[in-house]
């Protein structure tokens, strides 16, 4: 659906008509700043997921890392210890 100048001028129009002159560069900045907002936040996003490195990059040469320490078994670790007991509270008569 493509807008023309004819449908831009009623849109315009129309927003002149609800906000009033004075409330337009408010709502002109307002709009700037989300639409800065949400460029940024989407720019963050496409940078946090960068593609992995490509076989002829000089990190994919590199020898593989060692393998990580063994980890004991669940079933072996020691029992956790209980929370202390509280003494308890008398509430004072009303």
């Amino acid at each position: 659906m493509d807008l023309g100048p004819p449908e831009l001028l009623i849109i315009l129009i129309l927003i002149l008509l609800l906000f009033g002159g004075a409330k337009l560069p408010g709502l002109a900045r307002s709009l700037g700043e989300a639409k800065r907002e949400f460029h940024k936040a989407s720019h963050e996003n496409d940078t946090a997921a960068a593609p992995p490195p490509s076989a002829s990059s000089p990190a994919a040469s590199s020898p593989a890392p060692a393998s990580p320490a063994p980890v004991a078994p669940a079933d072996t670790a020691p029992p956790a210890a209980a929370p202390p007991e509280l003494p308890p509270t008398s509430n004072p008569p009303a």
